[in-house]
């Protein structure tokens, strides 16, 4: 997985400007929930296309073993 980082520009700066004082949240708070969102998903899209590579007998077994791995990844 790659790292990643954000760059808020000022419509999306406003947005979590109103966002984090609307619901009392602090914006770092917004931001690391989003930032861990997002690598669960980029991991989720990973592990799918790892096992789409693979042949199809490999395949059926890691279709089967996907939903320990969304369990995983949604339950961290």
């Amino acid at each position: 997985m790659y790292p990643c980082s954000i760059r808020l520009t000022d419509p999306n700066q406003k947005f979590l400007d109103q966002y984090s004082s609307r619901n009392k949240t602090p914006k770092s708070t917004l931001i690391n929930k989003a930032l861990d969102l997002f690598r669960k998903y980029w991991l989720q899209k990973e592990l799918v296309g790892m096992a789409k590579a693979n042949e199809e007998e490999d395949r059926a077994l890691a279709e089967v073993d996907m939903r320990d791995y969304l369990k995983l990844i949604n339950g961290a």
